[in-house]
């Protein structure tokens, strides 16, 4: 069964298609101009393939005129010869190459430095996006701790514009080198330069949350990890923070570590975090601030419910 069929990218001489299957399958784009598809059918088309059996197929065809409208469908047969198809798609390339010719680029990368919410004791998240679908794979190796292994992560599913990759298994309070590697869907590559990034020191920390707001909310969402620093404003909300807490806190603020204390500044100056949401995560190990996801879209999933009514 063929599900999720949908372009990932239109250019003025290419196409990207992508779907899923229900079990192991291979994957075939078919194309044919809108016109020799009303004369004769898929009798004159272009094709193109992907390797292998998988589940998320992806197949992109190349080098079409501009300004032409296609009809095309997607085969794909599991290793038992089932076959699937879907057809009854129309689209429209574009007048102009010029997307396609510019070159990948890497763009608005966060964590830029340590300390942030996105780097625990165990864990560095990284948030990127990429001028065209694309998959990206990181390498990490420790710097000055030589116990600490390396290694390497990498994107699954189909290609995208916005990208997360989470390393897991770090050393606490060790400084890594890190590299962002990408390659788009017409096989173009860019490296970013490593980046230097130290791991937070044991302790409890405010979380980054595997849970995601709908999907709905999801098509719409951007992290406020990528708000430019103001320190200027930082500085004012973060005394006003602390007012807050000592009232609440009835005029003593509980300790909070370094790390803490800067994932809740940047919630409540950027994530637009209310005071009791604070309060709450200061009680109860932080589950109701994510400190990636906006409080507009993180207020409606249940654990920000579950934890701010207790």
């Amino acid at each position: 069964m063929i599900n999720d069929l949908h372009l990932l990218y239109i250019g003025g001489s290419v196409v990207t298609a992508a779907w899923t299957t229900d079990r192991e399958a291979d994957g075939f784009l078919e194309l044919v101009t809108l016109s020799d598809y009303q004369s004769s059918g898929f009798k004159r088309t272009r094709k193109a393939s992907q390797d292998g059996k998988i589940i998320n197929h992806e197949v992109t065809v190349m080098r079409l005129p501009l300004n032409t409208t296609y009809y095309f469908r997607v085969i794909s047969k599991d290793k038992d010869g089932n076959q699937a198809v879907r057809e009854g798609y129309i689209f429209s390339t574009l007048n102009s190459e010029v997307n396609e010719k510019i070159d990948l680029t890497i763009n608005q990368v966060a964590p830029a430095s340590s300390p942030d919410p996105l780097i625990s004791s165990n864990t560095v998240t990284f948030l990127w996006y990429t001028n065209r679908p694309a998959k990206g794979y990181i390498e990490y190796k420790p710097v000055d701790n030589k116990k600490a292994k390396g290694g390497k992560v990498q994107e699954t599913g189909y290609s995208k514009y916005n990208h997360q990759l989470t390393i897991d298994g770090l050393q606490p309070d060790t400084t890594y080198k890190f590299k962002i590697f990408a390659q788009d869907i017409l096989g173009k590559k860019v490296t970013l330069e490593e980046r230097l990034i130290r791991t937070a020191t044991l302790g409890r920390v405010l979380g980054v949350y595997t849970e995601l707001p709908s999907q709905s909310v999801q098509s719409n969402l951007r992290y406020y990890t990528e708000s430019k620093r103001n320190l200027v404003l930082e500085q004012k909300l973060a005394q006003d923070l602390r007012t807050y807490l000592i009232k609440q806190f009835n005029g003593r603020v509980p300790r909070i570590s370094r790390e803490n204390w800067f994932t809740l500044i940047r919630a409540f100056v950027y994530g637009g975090y209310p005071g009791e949401a604070i309060v709450q995560a200061i009680k109860f190990g932080g589950k109701t601030v994510h400190p990636m996801i906006f409080w507009s879209a993180w207020r409606d999933t249940s654990t920000y419910k579950e934890y701010i009514n207790r």
